[in-house]
């Protein structure tokens, strides 16, 4: 199937150009030495908490989570989710947005003696609380899509081999595929894994910006780590394309509202562009959830720099 392709090719204009493209050459060697010794897409860590400290950690709804050393898997303190059934919670919010194709792991710690909802919940979600995550119950576990924080599954229920795990660490490894399905994978705390599923295709929701800890209580969550495959710039530039405009309009010069720079992104060479990050601070980010229609990335195209 034909891809649809961008028809304007972004020029990297800034007066230093030389040194600009010797930077981009140079990453070009480093991310390909990479992908020879790993064999996969690079990522890039957007989010972790080992919750050495507490910060950043918020209220969903009346959700209530708290920095508890009741449990730890590394360290001496996790996340608690404390009361209030699903959709309540707390939330952190990534390092930088990103789109589709990201990995986010951690450790859930369920007391059997949790006298709430019996469920763990997880999340990527955006600022209005639309996203994916999943859910485990004592038997099963199902991946689920969070519309305004409502979850509804999006995959069949499949079994945990001996139940979900209580009184000890268990593991989950939620993505985002490429073929806009999620698909989660629990391990016990040595490691078998016990569970997995990979949802239908849905491609309602692209941009994410938050970790949410949804579902019952009381459990704790530990080591949370999101990588992303398309993690979106949002610095703004301290000028313009050209010299010409500023973010914020002074000196009489434009304001920006939208720069797509596409020496900004971190794909590879013919990689579909799912997400291109607005640099002009406006967040204008471009969107293309849809697979068949989403343009290339293209490498050495002018001057030896990138287009899309």
């Amino acid at each position: 199937m034909k891809r649809s392709k961008i028809s304007i090719t972004m020029k990297n204009i800034y007066p230093q150009n030389k040194q600009r493209r010797s930077r981009f050459a140079s990453f070009l060697l480093i991310v390909a030495i990479g992908f020879i010794a790993l064999g996969a897409k690079a990522q890039t860590t957007v989010f972790y908490d080992d919750f050495s400290t507490w910060q950043g950690w918020n209220t969903y709804a009346l959700g209530d989570v708290e920095y508890s050393s009741n449990q730890s898997f590394v360290g001496s303190y996790s996340i608690r989710k404390i009361s209030n059934n699903d959709p309540n919670g707390g939330y952190k919010q990534l390092d930088a947005p990103m789109g589709r194709e990201f990995s986010f792991t951690g450790r859930i710690w369920r007391p059997s003696t949790a006298g709430g909802g019996a469920q763990d919940r997880l999340a990527i979600e955006n600022s209005n609380f639309d996203g994916y995550g999943f859910r485990v119950t004592a038997t099963q576990v199902a991946i689920e899509k969070r519309t305004a924080g409502a979850g509804s599954d999006i995959s069949s229920t499949v079994s945990i081999t001996g139940g979900r795990p209580e009184d000890e660490w268990y593991r989950f490894v939620f993505t985002s595929n490429a073929d806009n399905t999620f698909s989660v994978t629990l391990y016990n705390e040595v490691g078998t894994q016990i569970a997995t599923v990979t949802s239908n295709v849905d491609n309602d929701y692209s941009l994410f910006d938050r970790v949410v800890v949804h579902g019952g209580y009381d459990f704790y969550v530990d080591v949370i780590q999101v990588d992303a495959q398309n993690p979106i710039i949002t610095t703004p530039r301290s000028g313009g394309p050209g010299g010409v405009g500023n973010v914020d309009g002074s000196d009489n010069q434009p304001e920006l509202q939208m720069w797509l720079d596409a020496v900004a992104l971190g794909y590879n060479n013919n990689d579909p562009v799912s997400v291109w990050g607005d640099v002009s601070g406006k967040g204008n980010n471009a969107t293309q959830p849809t697979t068949a229609s989403q343009p290339l990335f293209l490498i050495n195209q002018l001057n030896g720099l990138p287009s899309v």
